[in-house]
């Protein structure tokens, strides 16, 4: 039986005080595995201004450097790496502490009975830690609203896919932080084969690149954008459930409360499907 092929790619910017660590874990964490997986370590550097290449350039064949032209964030970063890739798996990974190498075994363990596996993180450990938790959860449950499933976890950080099943919509993967979200979302829309494993998740190292308001309207707007290019009927159904709760109690006699009735109910169907949808998945 062949290898498995996976490619590990790390956005980097200004991660000097840490990815030297982490590729180092990486390294460790694989090395019981060569004889399951043929992997490469490629890092993907976002004109960083700080050492972070000489760092990446010092582990020499051991990593694979690759440098963008223009800053452009940490989505463009991973789809660099992505098209350089040739391997049958992508794992994304952090370069900044907050995830543990050693759970990218555990990930690759689920292929090729799954397409795509994503890290359910423990706990949320960023800065503005309320705001951020709260953030997460109303937009985990807008997603499994919209795409009638139950999501662990919509923007982890660390996730495998089958490179074949994500290339077509690369397109559509934008540049920044919402880049993980984007494709959480393309896998449950098109009906990829989804896993979870359970990851420790720490508090990162260096400043954080998060921007409450504008990175909080971007991550809505892609969670919107995303199921309405690929489903849209659903999002239509969305829109007109929400629509359909002041209407049907003000126009309960019209002919048109019988449309709204059949919208809300279908919501409350859809809700119930997604609870019931996460006793079904597969969790590690």
């Amino acid at each position: 039986m062949s290898k498995l092929s996976a490619s590990i790619i790390l956005p980097a910017y200004n991660e000097e005080e840490c990815i030297k660590d982490v590729l180092e874990e990486i390294i460790l964490a694989m090395h019981d595995y060569k004889e399951l997986y043929d992997y490469e370590i490629i890092v993907v550097d976002d004109c960083s201004t700080d050492n972070t290449s000489d760092i990446v350039k010092a582990f020499g064949d051991s990593v694979i450097y690759l440098k963008n032209e223009k800053n452009m964030g940490a989505g463009a970063s991973r789809k660099v790496g992505i098209r350089y890739s040739q391997k049958d798996i992508i794992v994304f990974m952090d370069a900044d502490k907050t995830y543990t190498a050693a759970d990218i075994p555990r990930m690759l363990r689920h292929f090729p009975e799954s397409d795509h596996v994503n890290g359910y993180r423990d706990k949320e450990m960023g800065y503005f830690r309320p705001l951020r938790k709260f953030i997460k959860a109303l937009s985990r449950y807008l997603a499994s609203f919209l795409v009638w499933e139950y999501i662990a976890d919509l923007n982890t950080g660390l996730k495998a896919f089958k490179r074949e099943k994500m290339l077509p919509y690369l397109d559509i993967v934008p540049a920044g932080f919402s880049c993980v979200t984007t494709m959480t979302l393309i896998s449950y829309c098109v009906g990829h084969k989804f896993s979870y494993i359970t990851t420790e998740y720490h508090l990162r190292v260096g400043q954080s690149k998060f921007h409450p308001i504008k990175d909080t309207a971007l991550l809505f707007w892609t969670i919107f954008k995303t199921v309405g290019v690929l489903t849209p009927l659903r999002l239509i159904l969305f829109l007109f459930t929400i629509i359909s709760v002041p209407v049907i109690f003000r126009y309960s006699e019209s002919v048109f409360s019988a449309f709204t009735l059949a919208s809300l109910i279908s919501g409350i169907y859809i809700i119930i499907m997604m609870y019931s949808a996460k006793d079904c998945m597969r969790f590690e």
